[in-house]
């Protein structure tokens, strides 16, 4: 009789230590993106802009490379690049396959520790990605993260839109070189974080940051800058880019370069009625759906995703929030559209 009584204690007491475990877990993952917030603002103090969502193309390191200097990860960005004596940046550092490969596991643990860019609800610790066997144009396998920024895609009335739209919305980052016939697009990304400005084009170390928070015209608190983004439980640490694994890959965010793209950023493109629902399900799009739905935002919490405002709050979005008309308006930096943020 005891026994059976204590069972049932058991029984009543587990979900809400399940519960109060996920409460906390959730208020562990926000903190995590308020870190990133409040290292966003003292990039922004420090260097009078915000950081680039990719420094160049060709595997070349990205916003969450950027910001380790303010998040408290000195160290970590020390080891990751090579410095020009005289710009203290980050130099021509190229993140890719080769270079994780070679790379010994000490190396790869360091660099994978970074716990706040994981919500704990996902995953922690410091396992990283692997390359699918047989993929072709994979990203950089490495230390792995949960969040993601936004990017909008605007069309502008060129009739070569139709053209470059593909190009110029996964490759947005060719805009930095003048020659490039993809340098006219900047223009057309109205995201928050966009690519870095090269004095020099074919020299890393002289990135500077492209905007400063003037370029978030509807105003820092009306502003998506970060996102929970959504992986499928079959995709966690594989990176590859076979037929549709690209689109639920869980590459390096270190660098970008093909699918490793797919790591760092979500994106909008509303006016070829791109713009993906919240998934509502860690499971949503394990294998099947298409690009476009799977390369969206999306948290393993339930009923809602986090995302973190330009003023540094942090807001759960329910995952019912209309991707269209309210995550749409609140990436776009100066659509005029006013919405109340969930």
């Amino acid at each position: 009789m005891v026994i059976a009584i204590i069972g049932a204690l058991i029984a009543l007491l587990l979900p809400a230590v399940q519960a109060a475990r996920e409460a906390a877990r959730r208020m562990q993952c926000a903190n995590h993106l308020k870190q990133q917030g409040i290292g966003v603002h003292n990039f922004h103090d420090t260097l009078n802009g915000v950081p680039p969502i990719v420094v160049n193309n060709g595997n070349s390191p990205t916003f969450f490379v950027l910001i380790l200097p303010y998040i408290e990860q000195t160290p970590l960005y020390e080891l990751l690049a090579t410095f020009d004596t005289t710009s203290g940046k980050i130099g021509p550092a190229v993140f890719s396959r080769s270079w994780w490969d070679s790379r010994d596991e000490p190396f790869r643990q360091q660099v994978s520790s970074i716990s706040i860019y994981k919500c704990p609800t996902r995953r922690s610790g410091t396992k990283y990605s692997e390359e699918v066997s047989g993929s072709t144009n994979c990203g950089t396998p490495g230390p792995v993260n949960d969040y993601a920024a936004p990017i909008v895609y605007v069309r502008k009335g060129d009739s070569q839109d139709a053209a470059y739209n593909t190009a110029a919305f996964w490759e947005h980052q060719a805009a930095v070189q003048p020659a490039s016939p993809l340098y006219r697009n900047i223009i057309r990304f109205e995201g928050p974080i966009r690519v870095s400005q090269l004095a020099i084009s074919t020299d890393n170390r002289t990135w500077l940051p492209r905007d400063s928070f003037a370029w978030w015209g509807d105003g820092i608190s009306n502003q998506i800058i970060l996102g929970e983004k959504h992986i499928p439980v079959s995709r966690m640490y594989l990176c590859g880019n076979d037929s549709y694994t690209a689109y639920r890959t869980d590459c390096s965010f270190i660098a970008h370069g093909g699918a490793s793209r797919f790591s760092y950023a979500r994106g909008f493109m509303p006016e070829w009625s791109m713009y993906p629902p919240l998934t509502t399900s860690p499971t949503e799009y394990d294998t099947s759906g298409s690009p476009q739905s799977q390369y969206s935002f999306g948290s393993y919490h339930a009923g809602i995703c986090m995302f973190l405002i330009g003023d540094g709050a942090v807001r759960a979005f329910p995952v019912t929030t209309p991707s269209r008309t309210v995550l749409v308006s609140l990436a776009h930096v100066c659509d005029g559209v006013s919405v109340a943020i969930p």
